[in-house]
């Protein structure tokens, strides 16, 4: 990843979707929750003009992602394989530089930086392009709290915590895999976490990295303690 800039997930098929602003790639991907399954779904800068994908979000029910490009000023959508892409809307006036972008029952919600202001549209057609709110500052993020964009799985790999001992992470709707948190590896039974502190500290400017001398080509993230001490003088 190179310019990651907004997420979203669907917990029911364990997907985890992307934009990135890779000037050499600017694209949609997807992968699964515990991080595997990784691939490039759709590739902003053959579909025009579009090479800044800016805000990201899923339509739950019809199960597809959409997202706003900031450098063609359009708003696209695609399934969850990438496929059967749809050009929303396109050279609007109230679409002059979407930032954020959420889907909610039969409209597509975004906010603009040059109009300052929150709209909405036809999230199939792009009809009937309304603005919801103005606001005083350009609007960052937009959401919609409800329970119909809370999606429930009908099977949960990770009820219970699927049996992991720290972290559960759904990689499909059957299946999930255990992680631990930082300085503690998986045991061989997959399942359990053991503390893992021998490592190699390498330093370098604003970075400190660890490497695992058993597992070199694996990043060790890092939790550096800070202790200071105080000194009082009379």
């Amino acid at each position: 990843m190179d310019s990651p800039r907004a997420l979203a997930a669907d917990p029911r098929d364990g997907y985890l979707f992307w934009s990135d602003w890779e000037q050499a790639a600017p694209r949609i991907e997807r992968a699964s929750l515990a991080g595997r399954a990784r691939r490039v779904l759709v590739r902003a800068d053959v579909l025009g003009d579009g090479a800044w994908p800016n805000g990201i979000s899923l339509d739950y029910r019809a199960r597809r992602v959409y997202w706003v490009d900031a450098r063609s000023d359009s708003i696209h959508c695609a399934d969850y394989e990438g496929a059967d892409h749809r050009v929303v809307l396109r050279a609007h006036p109230a679409l002059a530089h979407p930032f954020a972008v959420v889907v909610f029952e039969a409209h597509v919600y975004w906010t603009d930086w040059r109009s300052n202001s929150v709209l909405r549209a036809d999230k199939w057609r792009g009809a009937n392009v309304t603005v919801v709110q103005r606001t005083l500052t350009q609007p960052f993020d937009v959401k919609v709290l409800h329970a119909r964009r809370q999606p429930a799985a009908a099977r949960n790999p990770c009820a219970a915590n699927g049996g992991c001992s720290h972290l559960c992470l759904i990689h499909s709707p059957a299946e999930r895999h255990c992680a631990c948190p930082h300085l503690m590896r998986l045991r061989p039974d997959g399942a359990t976490c053991e503390p893992h502190e021998k490592v190699l500290l390498i330093a370098r400017a604003g970075e400190i990295r660890g490497v695992d001398l058993d597992a070199p080509l694996e990043h060790v993230p890092m939790q550096i303690r800070l202790e200071c001490q105080t000194i009082v003088r009379s």
